[in-house]
This record gives C-alpha cells, sequence and structure tokens, in this order.
C-alpha cells in the first residue's frame, strides 16, 4: 500500500510504487510512474511523464518538471526545480534549492 497525505493529488494514469509516502499537499501529474517505497515531501509538484526508481526522497516544495527520469535511490532537496527532461542517476544527492535547466543530466553527486 501507499500512504497519501492530506490534499495529496494524483491524476489518473499516475501510478504510484507499494511502499510509497506522499505527504500533505503533493500533486502527481498524468503517466507519472514512482517506484517503491519512495518519499515525496509536503507541497512537491511533479508534472506528467515522470519516472522514478525506488527509494527516491523528493524534498518539499521540490518542483519536477516532465518528463523527468530519476534513478534508484536519488535525493533531491528541498525546492529543487528540475527541469522537463531531466536525467538524475541514480545514488545522486541533489542539494535544497538547485537549479537544473531543461534537458540537463545530473551524473554525479552534487552535495558535500
Amino acid at each position: 500500500h501507499a500512504s497519501l497525505g492530506v490534499g495529496v493529488h494524483v491524476v489518473k494514469n499516475a501510478g504510484i510504487g507499494m511502499g510509497c509516502h506522499l505527504h500533505h499537499l503533493v500533486q502527481v501529474g498524468q503517466n507519472t510512474v514512482l517506484g517503491p517505497n519512495c518519499f515525496v515531501d509536503e507541497a512537491a509538484f511533479i508534472d506528467k511523464g515522470v519516472v522514478t526508481g525506488p527509494g527516491v526522497f523528493i524534498g518539499p516544495q521540490a518542483r519536477i518538471g516532465k518528463d523527468v527520469r530519476i534513478g534508484e535511490g536519488a535525493f533531491i532537496g528541498a525546492n529543487v526545480e528540475l527541469g522537463k527532461s531531466v536525467v538524475v542517476w541514480p545514488w545522486v544527492c541533489i542539494p535544497d534549492g538547485t537549479v537544473i535547466p531543461k534537458d540537463g543530466v545530473v551524473d554525479t553527486s552534487l552535495c558535500d
């Protein structure tokens, strides 16, 4: 089962993996697939067509653009903005407030 907080909005055709936790006021777009055991923190926005691997953490008020791919175990900090079609490799950490423009690739951890 997935756990959904108050005010979570998941549109049809979105898939939420087993063991996922979506905190309050999270929005998940059409045709998005969140892998198992993901955690999406308060007021995060995930646009349509996003796919994550298992165990991904998305911080509060993060904004994930259309068609983004996030690999297994990645950490997306608070207030991060990922532009359209960004690719985040597995186990990468993106610190709070980082902006990655469209079509960007994050293949190394940006956290200390």
